[in-house]
């Protein structure tokens, strides 16, 4: 049996996967990809409520969902965005997480401008 950081690193290597999928238009298996990701993300996000990476892991996953197509992509991406936002100052100073503070505006932004 997976333990939880096994999984954790599975569902990131999903989001990854369906990322990476949606970019090559192939949205049926982006979204199922995501899907997993996402909803392993959700059942955990309570129990980890102090846990920073995993918040961002959660941030994350909905913005692969978004971008595959996957439930409402705009609220999607609006939540993410505010976990990224709450995130501890010494995280938001990181590059990767800048990178995907950057990643989430500008999916917001592209779907305003559309």
């Amino acid at each position: 049996m997976l333990r939880i950081r096994e999984k954790r690193e599975f569902a990131t290597e999903q989001v990854a996967h369906a990322i990476a999928l949606a970019r090559l238009g192939r949205q049926d298996d982006a979204r199922a990809a995501a899907s997993e990701a996402l909803a392993f993300q959700r059942s955990i996000a309570p129990r980890n409520r102090d846990d920073a990476a995993q918040r961002l892991e959660l941030a994350q996953a909905l913005y692969a969902a978004a971008i595959s197509g996957l439930g409402d992509g705009p609220a999607q991406l609006a939540e993410a965005a505010a976990i990224v936002q709450k995130l501890p100052p010494e995280m938001l100073k990181l590059r990767d997480v800048a990178a995907w503070q950057q990643r989430i505006a500008g999916e917001r932004s592209r779907r305003r401008a559309t």
